[in-house]
């Protein structure tokens, strides 16, 4: 029974095999189309040679005239070049096989370079792990936990107070905004300061202010609206503490990871994803000149492009600027009736190229539809790896994953929306140590997709949009919490109090 959920490094071998399929289809649609090609191709190239031999009648009946020798001279051009398409088609051929061997001799190593990725960081998390026990009994360390969960609480209830404020300003300051009276006196700054107007002005303010009731309302108002600027400030100070409290924690984790020799651990890590990172890049490279060199032998192969297209349209613009209607009068021109075969076999040729064309039209899309299939599969991968989605601490559901591929295939969704869309689907595995330890670089070096790092921030706001805020941070969707989480005991903390990333602690500012 195939399993229900794969993590980031299957997801990658299944995306690698389905990639190959499309290759191997790539192949076969050429086979097939190979035959009407060739036949095609033959066609064109007889119809060069026939061009080729009835300038040389020309040439031969021809006096000395300029013209004459520059028809002469196109005729040696294009010998040559007739004699050089096949080469040229054998080189491109070539090409394209060193190409296919160069990809599949970097994604054997990259197999290998990923191998050696996984062993260097859990080489790294096994001394992460070991630092973090170590620490569960460190006094200092639990303090610095107490001091930073403390400036984690007040910060938030500063946050949810201007909140509240903000909302008490829309709520409760409907009533005044209102009162066209009170209003008035209010835009005028009327009993403040600020307030300026003449003898008669004042009179009639005060006589307006008696109506409104506005002596007995102004300062409720005032308060209203100036309480969130007051907290804006309030808690801009409080996080700038829950700031400082989060970098004097890890400064002393970090402290305590160099002390054990995991930086030496973690350098290796991220030098072995900076190979990782590199032979991929050198994949996408390969990938496009193979799609390239694919597209032009195609071309050559057909007639379209190359030496012998580049004869065919020599001679034909040649024989044109002899000034003649047409072939037909050309071949008048001449005391041989040779030509006239000739001319007449140009026409034949030209019925059949055209009949081959449309079989081409309505047949022969195949190899492009595939070399399309293929290039938006390995778009795909480089997207998929690229959003670090290739993780062991990332699960996709196996449906999801064939969904998405069929999608592909089918040409209804496009890669960076794929991704989007396995993004969405993904479930987060927890590491073994919090990717916070220490600092937030360690995330990087665990290799954790970037949606859970805060990295592929256009997918973390899909991510929003999708209902999903809230949840687990190691669960479907949703974004990570703002604190840590530790594995070890929790102090014990007044009642009503929170260890880091809790709720609300009650009492004593906010």
């Amino acid at each position: 029974m195939a399993r229900r959920e794969i993590d980031g490094r299957e997801a990658l071998r299944k995306m690698d095999s389905v990639i190959a399929r499309a290759r191997a289809a790539v192949s076969d649609a050429i086979e097939a189309a190979e035959s009407l090609d060739r036949e095609l191709a033959e066609t064109r190239r007889e119809q060069a040679d026939t061009y080729h031999q009835l300038a040389s009648i020309q040439i031969e009946e021809a006096d000395t005239s300029p013209e004459a020798q520059a028809l002469a001279e196109i005729d040696r051009e294009v010998g040559a070049l007739l004699s050089s398409h096949e080469s040229y088609l054998a080189d491109l051929l070539s090409d394209l096989d060193k190409e296919a061997e160069k990809i599949e001799e970097l994604e054997t190593r990259r197999a290998d370079a990923a191998g050696g990725l996984d062993s260097a960081v859990t080489a790294y998390e096994n001394k992460v792990a070991e630092v973090e026990a170590a620490l569960e009994k460190d006094e200092a360390y639990i303090a610095l936990i107490e001091a930073t969960d403390e400036a984690e609480g007040i910060a938030e209830r500063a946050r949810a107070k201007l909140n509240t404020a903000r909302d008490d300003v829309d709520e409760k300051g409907e009533p005044f905004r209102g009162d066209p009276l009170f209003m008035y006196l209010w835009k005028r700054r009327y009993r403040t300061p600020d307030y300026k107007a003449g003898a008669l002005t004042r009179f009639l303010d005060g006589w307006v202010a008696g109506l409104c009731s506005y002596d007995k309302s102004y300062r409720n108002y005032e308060r209203l609206v100036e309480l969130p600027e007051w907290l804006e400030g309030h808690v801009a100070a409080m996080e700038d503490k829950e700031d400082e409290a989060r970098r004097a924690l890890e400064e002393f984790e970090a402290g305590a990871l160099s002390h054990a020799g995991a930086d030496a651990l973690q350098a290796e890590a991220d030098g072995a994803r900076a190979k990782l990172d590199a032979i991929d890049a050198d994949i996408a490279s390969a990938e496009s000149r193979h799609l390239d060199i694919a597209a032009r032998h195609r071309s050559a192969e057909r007639g379209e492009s190359g030496p012998a297209h580049e004869a065919r349209q020599k001679l034909a613009d040649a024989l044109k600027k002899l000034a003649f209607p047409d072939l037909r009068f050309l071949a008048s021109q001449t005391v041989t009736p040779v030509d006239d075969g000739l001319v007449d076999r140009l026409v034949t040729l030209r019925k059949d190229e055209m009949a081959m064309e449309l079989r081409l039209d309505q047949t022969d899309d195949a190899p492009t539809e595939r070399r399309e299939d293929l290039s938006s599969l390995e778009e795909l991968r480089r997207a998929f790896k690229a959003g670090r989605l290739d993780s062991p601490y990332a699960l996709f559901k196996t449906a999801a994953l064939d969904e998405v591929f069929a999608r592909i295939l089918s040409g209804r969704i496009r890669a960076r929306d794929a991704v989007r869309q396995l993004s969405r689907s993904m479930k987060r595995v927890k590491p073994r140590t919090d990717p916070r330890f220490g600092g937030s670089r360690r995330a990087g070096t665990l290799g954790l997709p970037d949606v859970a790092v805060g990295i592929g921030m256009e997918i973390l706001k899909e991510m929003g949009r999708s209902g999903n805020r809230g949840s687990s941070p190691w669960n479907m969707g949703g974004s990570l919490p703002r604190g840590r989480r530790t594995s070890f005991p929790k102090p014990r903390i007044p009642s009503g109090g929170s260890r880091r990333r809790g709720g609300f602690k009650t009492g004593g500012g906010f």
